[in-house]
Formats: C-alpha cells, sequence, structure tokens
C-alpha cells in the first residue's frame, strides 16, 4: 500500500509513508472446519485455506502471461475470490479489541507509551532486561 501513496519527483522519492495494518482489528478469512476440508478433498485439512490461493495465483498467471511480476494488489482479486471461494468453507468478517499492546510486556518489560497503541507499531521505543 505504500507503493499507493509514495510521492516522487522524478525518479527521486519525496515522501513514503509507514503503513501499519494495526489500527483496532477486523479479522476477515475462512472458518473451514476438517469436516468440511474433507468434504471438499478427501485426505486433505484445513491447509486447504493455503493451497486454494496458491492454486489461484497459478490461474491467474496463466491467464495473465504479459503481465510480469505484479503486487498481488494489482490482480484481479474479484477472479481470484472466485477460484478460491469453493475450497474456503465460510468466509466472514468479525470485529475485535486487540491492539499492538496486548501482551506486550508478558516475557520481558518494555518502555512503552501505552496511551497510545498505534505507536508501538513504529519502533520499540527502548527494551530493558
Amino acid at each position: 500500500m505504500a507503493d499507493y501513496f509514495t510521492v516522487r519527483d522524478g525518479k527521486k522519492v519525496t515522501y513514503r509513508p509507514t503503513v501499519q495494518y494495526a489500527h483496532g482489528i477486523y479479522w476477515y478469512g475462512s472458518q473451514l472446519d476438517i469436516h468440511q476440508a474433507r468434504k471438499l478433498t478427501s485426505y486433505n485439512n484445513a491447509s486447504i485455506q493455503v493451497c486454494a490461493p496458491v492454486l489461484s495465483g497459478i490461474i491467474w498467471a496463466l491467464e495473465n502471461p504479459d503481465r510480469g511480476l505484479v503486487e498481488a494488489d494489482e490482480m484481479d482479486f474479484a477472479r481470484n475470490l472466485e477460484i478460491c471461494m469453493p475450497f474456503l468453507g465460510p468466509v466472514v468478517g468479525k470485529y475485535g479489541d486487540w491492539t499492538p499492546l496486548q501482551d506486550r510486556g508478558v516475557l520481558f518489560p518494555e518502555d512503552l507509551d501505552k496511551s497510545d497503541p498505534v505507536a508501538v507499531q513504529e519502533l520499540p521505543r527502548g527494551v530493558t532486561f
């Protein structure tokens, strides 16, 4: 995503933002269980959730041989989902209350600004042992 928001002056990068993926949480994914996986493909397990997108990427590459290397954001997500969905079982989205501060400092003490969970995503403010 940072590529889309990067500002250039010719070939020189004048601004490139830090893109973070942890402002609260929204989980979107497959809830395929072992029984559903084995109905879809005998002797399989939920690893089919990983295999389906790989298959989708291969099919996309075969269907688009002139595109070369592309970022995932540049692919036709609708086509990829069309290939994947039969192998994913229920696909749902859920909000949660996780923050980057959750479980921090459990294994060792850390000097964290707990008033700003997003700032933790930049660089650690200092680790003390």
